[in-house]
């Protein structure tokens, strides 16, 4: 090829990717190291970006076309509970499962790591081993790939739900990342010790010789990486994921209210990104018509506000008008005034049916996608298997276990507070052998059924129903949650729930057991912060804010406690921006619990 042809032929593929870069609605980013690494471990502690339609990330990647290898960690913004673990091999074959958190992953840091090995991939939250892949994919994982995080908004709303702007820009934070190499027999972490560190990066600074701001974007991604994106501050690597104009950790949008919903006495309502806790809790800065609203309460994810109210008749219509609520750091902006219609939850008659991955049939409700506006659905299981004609063995209700969902993620019922019998309806109508399907299934937070395989349990196309007694609901929502095996996605048939054999009526907020410490919210901050626990019988209780080193810089409380839900409020007033320890303690019936949290203080 002559040079006049060469350029004639390449002036309009630069045309044309510059075309593709500048019609993405949005702004991503990616940090990725200079250096490709093989067998070992990876560790990141980080808190990742809230809100559907986004992913914020940690992985290795290696492009090679047919030859692509990468190990994922993703955490999506639509999920409060939710970790995903993939490995994609050659022929971008993906080796999905999901595993349920039982945090909030946007609300505070915790560290995630896997284990690349020629045997196997595990990955670990908290230190905790979650999940392992041995099969024979692993053994395709043998190229040198790259140490990647990035934010972004994919294009498959199936998976990551819909980005509604009015929520950008939102963060994810990055504390650390750390490499050891496999050195079986004789390491110094990881499993086994069979692996040794060879670096450690706080984020302090840019290290240039180890990590590049990406500039790219591909077909699935709306958005384009820019370096803009990527902040270092305090200690943290910040990914912003923003519109195409106000780039940058910065924030010059004014929050917004999404959504109300009311029950009872109470309306919820979320906004649009993390608020300030006092003009949050500002009983002034609501207004229903013809409602008293009494109080006012911020829930731990900073973005959510529960109104205690008086006057409602559900058979009215209301709007919710709210003004002067003020967002938190990096932005310094105020709600003017907003409204929004308030959708009043179902009151279901018992026994509640709905027919999963079909349509409604008889007493069957049918299946639907959840969002804020519907009063149940399911959350991924982007596929839908209508079944016709077959026999389903073991049932009557054959109409409703031949249709299915597949690779569900969640399963969410809007209910009053109350404890139920809860049946949930399964048929292995795909598969035909053992061990082609597993999956575990948590109700409420609590591993209910370990290990589930349809085929060897019950045998194929045959009913198999699963009850589970004294079912509490205690947040207006009962939430089912799949863990699954990359074999295929979890699988559900049908849901039936009984009338509740009680009701809980204006709880408190304290959980089960005897104590238990949230997160601080907001955080990072810029001016106070505040902790929220709970204690089901009175006990002391002392709470520090410390240095990193360990040292004391304040204490909030040292003295006798009684049961209840109680707040602690920390004025950060003239001490230095940075990082700081949040360390609470409560003696409880002679037992000690402890619970520590990194705060993030920003002027």
């Amino acid at each position: 090829m002559t040079l006049k042809r060469f350029v004639s032929f390449l002036i309009p593929m630069i045309l044309l990717v510059a075309a593709e870069i500048a019609a993405k609605p949005y702004r991503g980013a990616e940090l990725r190291t200079n250096q490709a690494y093989t067998y070992g471990r990876y560790a990141v502690r980080y808190q990742s970006a809230p809100g559907a339609g986004q992913t914020s990330t940690f992985f290795t990647y290696h492009d090679g076309g047919i030859e692509w290898n990468e190990i994922d960690i993703e955490i999506l913004g639509r999920y409060s509970d939710d970790i995903q673990f993939n490995t994609i091999t050659p022929g971008q074959t993906n080796h999905v499962s999901h595993s349920y958190l039982n945090f909030h992953p946007h609300i505070d840091f915790h560290t995630y790591a896997f284990e690349w090995t020629p045997e196997y991939v595990a990955w670990f939250v908290d230190g905790e081993e979650v999940h392992r892949q041995t099969d024979e994919h692993i053994q395709t994982l043998v190229h040198p790939q790259k140490i990647m995080m990035n934010i972004w908004p994919p294009v498959y709303a199936d998976w990551v739900g819909e980005l509604d702007p009015k929520i950008l820009p939102v963060f994810a934070y990055y504390d650390w990342v750390e490499y050891a190499s496999y050195t079986p027999g004789e390491g110094d972490t990881g499993t086994d010790n069979n692996f040794t560190s060879q670096w450690h990066d706080d984020f302090d600074t840019w290290n240039r010789d180890r990590w590049s701001k990406a500039t790219h974007t591909w077909g699935g991604n709306n958005s384009t990486f820019t370096p803009d994106n990527i902040h270092f501050q305090d200690g943290l690597m910040i990914l912003c994921l923003t519109d195409s104009v106000n780039i940058g950790y910065q924030d010059r949008n004014r929050p917004d209210i999404l959504w109300a919903r009311g029950r009872d006495s109470q309306v919820t309502a979320k906004f649009s990104e993390p608020v300030g806790e006092e003009t949050a809790e500002t009983v002034g800065n609501y207004s229903i018509a013809g409602v008293t609203i009494s109080g006012a309460e911020l829930q731990p994810d900073g973005q959510t506000v529960v109104l205690n109210t008086s006057g409602m008749d559900r058979g009215s219509a209301y709007q919710l008008v709210c003004f002067n609520v003020k967002d938190t750091p990096p932005g310094n902006n105020t709600l003017l005034g907003a409204n929004v219609n308030i959708r009043m939850d179902w009151s279901p008659n018992f026994p509640l049916h709905i027919n999963v991955g079909g349509d409604t049939l008889g007493s069957y409700f049918g299946d639907q996608l959840w969002d804020p506006e519907v009063d149940y659905g399911y959350q991924d299981g982007a596929n839908r298997t209508l079944s016709r004609g077959i026999d389903i063995a073991g049932t009557t209700l054959d109409s409703v276990y031949r249709d299915y969902r597949e690779g569900l993620v969640a399963y969410r019922i809007r209910l009053p507070n109350g404890t139920y019998p809860v049946k949930l309806m399964f048929s292995e109508n795909r598969f035909t052998e053992p061990e082609q399907r597993s999956f575990d299934v948590y109700i409420e937070g609590a591993r209910t059924i370990d290990n589930l395989d349809l085929v060897t349990d019950a045998g194929e196309k045959t009913a198999q129903l699963i009850s589970r007694e004294n079912v509490e609901v205690r947040d207006g929502i009962l939430d089912i949650h799949f863990s699954d095996t990359p074999h295929a996605g979890a699988v559900l048939n049908g849901i039936t729930i009984e009338a509740p054999t009680t009701e809980i009526h204006n709880q408190s907020g304290v959980v089960p057991g005897n104590f238990q410490c949230s997160p601080a919210y907001p955080n990072p901050f810029n001016a106070a912060t505040t902790f929220t626990y709970s204690m089901d019988a009175p006990g002391f209780v002392s709470a520090q804010i410390l240095d990193l080193r360990g040292y004391p810089v304040t204490t909030i409380i040292h003295r006798e406690m009684e049961a209840g839900r109680h707040s602690l409020r920390w004025n950060a007033g003239h001490s230095g921006s940075g990082m700081y320890l949040f360390r609470i303690s409560a003696e409880i019936n002679e037992t000690i619990y402890r619970d520590i949290h990194k705060i993030l203080y920003v002027k």
